[in-house]
């Protein structure tokens, strides 16, 4: 079988699902992952000085970085063998956990523990979400479908920190992590039922 033959056979077998609504979904998922990343960044100097935990203030960073390299090691290879919709599923409770976590902090400890659920979640809903594309994509699709999700990447760097400097501001530092919730909510809604189609 030749290498031409072989692509359409790989484009022909991809699964007949709801692309849109995957493309949405999964986009969603990583603007929300994305703002949060970049928002925190303008709350926390606020948020680690109203909990008097300055002295905690770059393990609100690490900790979510630690959970996300833990995380995409492990979900890694479950998303091989399982699929990608268990482990966007447990990553999305994972890291709306996280946000509930950190949002709701009354000590610093707290918050770090909350960045740190959120980067479990991270790092599982990443993973998952390029299984996804290269399960419900054909070959051709791919590079399309990649493009957005760089795209949703970018555009939180550029709203992210105006937006929480308005909402730490007129709201509280809180709301940095509440407001993602419904991004997040709405993404796994779009995107799961298809990743189980």
């Amino acid at each position: 079988m030749t290498a031409q033959e072989t692509a359409d056979a790989t484009e022909a077998a991809a699964p007949k699902v709801s692309q849109r609504a995957l493309t949405i979904g999964l986009c969603a998922i990583v603007v929300a992952i994305a703002f949060e990343t970049i928002a925190v960044a303008t709350a926390m100097p606020i948020a680690a000085r109203d909990l008097e935990g300055l002295d905690y203030y770059a393990w609100a960073f690490s900790a979510f970085m630690i959970g996300m390299l833990f995380a995409t090691v492990i979900c890694g290879r479950l998303s091989d063998r399982i699929g990608p919709a268990k482990p966007l599923l447990v990553g999305l409770m994972i890291f709306l956990a996280g946000l509930v976590i950190a949002g709701s902090a009354r000590y610093m400890a707290q918050l770090v523990a909350g960045r740190l659920v959120q980067g479990l979640g991270s790092g599982a809903m990443n993973v998952a979400i390029y299984v996804c594309v290269a399960v419900a994509f054909s070959r051709r699709q791919r590079p399309k479908m990649f493009t957005y999700i760089s795209t949703a990447w970018v555009l939180p760097s550029f709203v992210g920190p105006p937006v929480s400097a308005w909402l730490t501001q007129h709201l509280s530092w809180h709301w940095v992590f509440f407001a993602v919730i419904p991004l997040v909510i709405f993404g796994g809604a779009m995107a799961f039922p298809v990743c189980c189609a």
